[in-house]
């Protein structure tokens, strides 16, 4: 072999070599590429509890977890966020926004755990002044009833009424949002409001309300999931371990509040910014756990939500589902 062909194959090999050592050291494992930062977004409200379970009992920190808060407004802006590729995973948002972006655009978000709200649990409840004559559902007719801004208590509302025998075309729905719902009631501006926790809890603890009725949102449907924990598809698929570990995190937060009611309670004062008092009487949004979800629960809510005209058309359930 003469002197050439060493040197041809020599220079080949170092070209082998050099070119693997930038090919291989360019790859990084799989650990460094997802990282270990998750983006939550959330409402601050009572609804989000479990990320504050999580955060105060070191849930996220045991995972190696790095936490970016990205507080929202409204569930129509955190699902708005989630398409745009904003945030990663939510403790609460309602289904509603959710299932409209899914018939249009389908695909971005996945379910991982079902709000339960139930007769034992009821999470939306109507209230009146202690003076007021209102006393039964069919004296709400000719009256005024503020509900939460959107369309979904306008729309859920009625639904439920009409299973009562009211006639709701003689009722007005008032859209008030929650910081002026019960200076609304107060004043007479309404007659009575579908109050949510924990404003339920503040206005029975303070002495000037009581319940009408305390179980809406159950009534139309036991084990009803409005409220649902959510979390995006692109971070299930370009970090799926850390979308897993995250899930876990919320999963044993879930726990947490159906097992430790005082401990609970207090991260509700301390968080939610409740008098003790009051915590002690809030009704809590609880959620199941990832494994327990029920497609056919998912399913009659959104036959619910097509009757009433809140969705145009029907989803598969079992598309929604977020499946480790």
């Amino acid at each position: 072999m003469d002197n050439k062909v060493k040197i041809a194959i020599a220079l080949f090999i170092v070209v082998l070599i050099v070119g693997g050592i930038w090919y291989f050291s360019s790859q990084k494992p799989v650990t460094q590429v997802e990282g270990n930062k998750v983006r939550v977004g959330y409402l601050p409200i009572l609804a989000s509890l479990p990320f504050y379970i999580a955060e105060k009992n070191g849930y996220f920190t045991e995972l190696g977890i790095e936490i970016e808060k990205v507080p929202i407004q409204t569930g129509e802006q955190l699902n708005e966020a989630f398409i745009r590729g904003e945030v990663d995973i939510t403790p609460e948002n309602t289904m509603v926004p959710v299932l409209r972006t899914e018939i249009i655009n389908p695909g971005h978000t996945k379910i991982f755990a079902l709000g339960d709200i139930t007769n034992e649990t009821p999470f939306a409840t109507l209230i009146v002044k202690n003076n007021s004559i209102i006393t039964t559902l069919t004296q709400l007719e000719g009256k005024k009833v503020g509900v939460f801004p959107g369309g979904t208590s306008k729309n859920l509302l009625p639904k439920f009424l009409k299973s009562k025998s009211i006639n709701t075309e003689k009722i007005e729905f008032v859209e008030i949002p929650p910081t002026s719902q019960l200076q609304a009631l107060s004043s007479g501006a309404i007659d009575a409001l579908l109050s949510y926790e924990p404003t339920t809890a503040i206005a029975i603890q303070g002495g000037e309300y009581r319940k009408l009725y305390a179980d809406v949102w159950a009534s139309l449907m036991n084990h009803n999931p409005l409220g649902s924990q959510f979390i995006s598809s692109k971070f299930i698929n370009e970090k799926p371990n850390l979308a897993k570990k995250t899930v876990d995190a919320f999963n044993k937060a879930n726990l947490f509040m159906k097992t430790n009611d005082k401990e609970m309670r207090d991260i509700i004062v301390e968080y939610v910014k409740l008098k003790p008092e009051v915590a002690a009487q809030v009704v809590p949004l609880y959620y199941g756990q990832t494994k327990d979800i029920d497609p056919a629960l998912i399913q009659q809510f959104i036959s619910i939500l097509v009757e009433t005209g809140e969705i145009k058309e029907s989803v598969d359930a079992n598309f929604l589902i977020y499946k480790p």
